[in-house]
């Protein structure tokens, strides 16, 4: 993710959460916030 601009992280609770059991702890450190977005959690806001 550090090495291509293009790349980045998004889904629910992945930012300040850390995502389900922290599997995205490391990443806003590692590869800045701006690369790790939070997404909304509802079921109508989700698409595919």
């Amino acid at each position: 993710m550090s090495a291509d601009p293009k790349v980045f992280l998004m889904g629910e609770e992945v930012g300040e959460y850390q995502g389900a059991y922290k599997i995205s702890n490391r990443a806003p450190g590692e590869v800045g916030p701006d690369k790790v977005l939070d997404t909304p959690i509802t079921e109508v806001g989700l698409i595919s």
